[in-house]
């Protein structure tokens, strides 16, 4: 069939929540305040028996990559569930479905279910900036998020778009806890194009932090994500590539 329709929902949904959810016709007829719009995507939440969701409605796939199973959504949906199947922490699909021309969607949607008590990184970086002024509670983010690029990395996984704002912390009795939520670029890569888009995801990552955080607390980044404690002559050589690229 050269058109299909998928839509599936999470078991452990309430079944509350699934009536508001019922197919992907229903998710499109929601009516909300948009809380982010892009070219081919548009984002909102919905309440429901005391929990948030958030929905991603794409309204249009383009490219090449839409026609061979590799569009923004079909990318989304694997990377945030392949996050969670690796152990880090990510926001949680609870739905998700497309309508498509071949494996091509001509409209889609990707429901997460909300992390509590939560704010992006760039939003605390707007509105809270004493925060990155705590010692303790800056290195205990710096460890976790040296950590998670390090272990995406090291599994040949580039972002692609690893701004602040793709960062959620989480306020708990045990401190900031980080999880990951839109990587609709994110891909495997090998040989040289890995280099190149490590450096991508480094640079995007320190263009947020230029201007807002230290030296010391920007190279402080880097030796937690290397897993070292002095620079090598293929570090110093990294960095430059690092702090050389624009964003």
């Amino acid at each position: 069939m050269l058109f299909y329709n998928k839509w599936s929902l999470s078991d452990e949904l309430d079944e509350r929540v699934k009536s508001q959810f019922l197919s992907l016709e229903s998710v499109f007829s929601l009516q909300r305040p948009i809380i982010s719009l892009g070219k081919q995507s548009e984002v909102f939440s919905l309440s429901v028996e005391g929990q948030t969701f958030y929905i991603k409605r794409y309204f249009k796939t383009k490219g090449l990559g839409s026609w061979l199973g590799l569009s923004r959504y079909h990318l989304e949906l694997k990377n945030q569930r392949w996050f969670r199947q690796i152990g880090l922490q990510a926001a949680e699909v609870v739905g998700f479905g497309e309508k498509s021309l071949c494996l091509k969607p001509l409209r889609a949607a990707i429901i997460l279910r909300g992390v509590p008590d939560t704010d992006d990184l760039m939003a605390l970086k707007m509105q809270q900036p004493q925060l990155f002024a705590d010692k303790r509670w800056y290195e205990a983010v710096s460890v976790q998020l040296a950590a998670i690029v390090a272990e995406l990395h090291r599994r040949r996984f580039c972002h692609n778009d690893f701004h602040w704002r793709n960062v959620l912390v989480q306020r708990t009795d045990k401190g900031p806890q980080l999880f990951l939520i839109d990587c609709p670029k994110g891909m495997r890569y090998f040989g040289p194009v890995l280099t190149y888009r490590i450096i991508k995801d480094l640079a995007c990552l320190d263009a947020s932090a230029r201007g807002f955080l230290s030296q010391t607390q920007r190279m402080r980044f880097y030796f937690l994500y290397r897993g070292i404690d002095r620079l090598t002559a293929r570090d110093k050589s990294f960095l430059r590539k690092i702090l050389h690229r624009d964003y």
